[in-house]
């Protein structure tokens, strides 16, 4: 079971005396006015909230591998030593679909300060270079949407009862289907 996995190996970090985090990776967005591409009626909305969360989840899933491919992620993971597990979770609000990422982290070096902020800034970086990308392909205007607002959250665990419910959390969708 992958709660039980991850609970293991984040206790284990732990006693190991590395360090562990909840990270989150998310954006805000606006709602979008649907293209006339979709249509009308009923159907078109539903065409419409298709395509918007395939959309938001590519762009999403595409982000990550920026942030994580290439020469700095990998000069990165060697200064920090970063392993991660990720999950995607997607819910739905007055803006629409919004898919986000948590991931469990064990690191060398605890994320605050610099390493956070240098790290979230490249989070912003690799998602607007992203969504530039696809509203580009789909044809998109987000000048009236505004820009989305984008973050990455760190939160330490330091407890066993911390990686826990973190390694809860992280599988709750699993659980759901």
């Amino acid at each position: 079971e992958r709660e039980a996995m991850l609970t293991a190996i984040g206790v284990w970090a732990l006693f190991q005396g590395l360090h562990v985090a909840h990270v989150t990776l998310t954006y805000k967005h606006a709602r979008r006015e649907r293209p006339k591409w979709a249509g009308g009626d009923a159907a078109g909305e539903m065409r419409w909230l298709a395509w918007r969360l395939g959309e938001e989840r590519r762009a999403l899933t595409e982000a990550y591998r920026k942030l994580t491919g290439g020469r700095m992620w990998k000069e990165f993971v060697h200064d920090v030593g970063w392993s991660a597990a990720r999950s995607l979770e997607v819910t739905h609000g007055a803006h629409g679909w919004h898919p986000h990422l948590h991931l469990l982290v064990v690191t060398n070096e605890p994320l605050h300060g610099f390493i956070c902020a240098a790290l979230a800034s490249r989070w912003v970086e690799c998602f607007e270079v992203t969504t530039r990308e696809k509203d580009r392909a789909a044809r998109v205007d987000r000048s009236r949407c505004g820009v989305p607002h984008v973050a990455l959250r760190a939160r330490p665990l330091t407890t066993e009862k911390d990686v826990i419910a973190a390694s809860k959390y992280l599988t709750k969708e699993e659980k759901s289907e």
